[in-house]
């Protein structure tokens, strides 16, 4: 695949310059569905819970209900892009508590160097990882990478259901893993997570948390696990990007990205 130039990157992570990297949601509306009813999804890339691009439905690999592991983009009706966000409806949830699962494919870029600076400083990656691409940088190479994304968004459609934990797992390549039911989240309360990368648990990674009253950042602990604070009512969305550095010269970089929504 041919490299694209730096201002390309805005379209790829649905970012409104080449300096920030970009996260993909889904959200169901409306938020408590009466059982058994259609929903419309919405999707976007932007800044936390800001929409700035619309996802094209190309770029998707898999959406749908967590469970149904048949279910594909294909599957879903009246597609339609309006300003930032996508929108498409989806037959109901196979049950009181479900999940949204969504996974893009693989895109590689090229990012020119003082974009890579601002991305960097958002996703906040390790130490090691930064003095890499200092030295990368030093002899005059260019930046290439390949991003791929993994989203879930959790809905109730009964007071009396409960998140099973087949639903906090869905082995999604990134995923952000509730270790308790995420639709019972309080404000004040915290929903503890795990990251977990093909299984494994990821330490010393930037949680990008976004609500209402603004951002804040946490990391994973050795253990891969964090906790966030419900600050307020209304949505919740936490994002955060595995970085990678290549094996070999010339390769490029990985990425993964992974964000979990849920509305308190």
């Amino acid at each position: 695949m041919a490299w694209l130039p730096a201002l390309a990157l805005g379209a790829l992570l649905g970012a409104a310059t080449p300096a920030a990297a970009h996260d993909t949601w889904v959200r169901p509306l409306p938020l408590r569905p009466p059982p058994a009813s259609t929903l419309t999804l919405e999707l976007s890339a932007g800044h936390g819970l800001r929409p700035l691009i619309a996802p094209r439905r190309r770029r998707l690999l898999r959406l749908g209900w967590a469970g149904d592991r048949t279910r594909r983009v294909a599957t879903l009706r009246r597609w339609t892009r309006a300003g930032p966000c996508a929108r498409m409806q989806i037959g109901p949830p196979p049950r009181r508590v479900d999940c949204i699962a969504l996974t893009t494919r693989a895109t590689l870029i090229g990012i020119a160097d003082e974009g890579v600076d601002g991305y960097l400083a958002e996703v906040q990656p390790p130490p090691p990882l930064l003095a890499l691409w200092q030295a990368q940088r030093a002899v005059g190479q260019p930046w290439r990478e390949r991003y791929a994304k993994d989203a879930k968004a959790y809905l109730r459609t009964s007071a009396h259901g409960r998140c099973d934990r087949r639903l906090r797992v869905l082995r999604q390549v990134l995923e952000l893993v509730p270790r308790s039911d995420p639709t019972r989240l309080r404000p004040g309360r915290h929903l503890p997570l795990e990251l977990r990368q093909h299984g494994r648990a990821v330490a010393d990674v930037a949680l990008r948390v976004f609500d209402r009253r603004g951002e804040r950042v946490v990391r994973t602990d050795e253990r891969g696990r964090a906790r966030v604070l419900a600050r307020c009512r209304g949505r919740l969305l936490i994002a955060t990007t595995v970085l990678q550095a290549p094996a070999l010269a010339q390769q490029p970089w990985s990425s993964r990205f992974a964000t979990l929504s849920l509305t308190l």
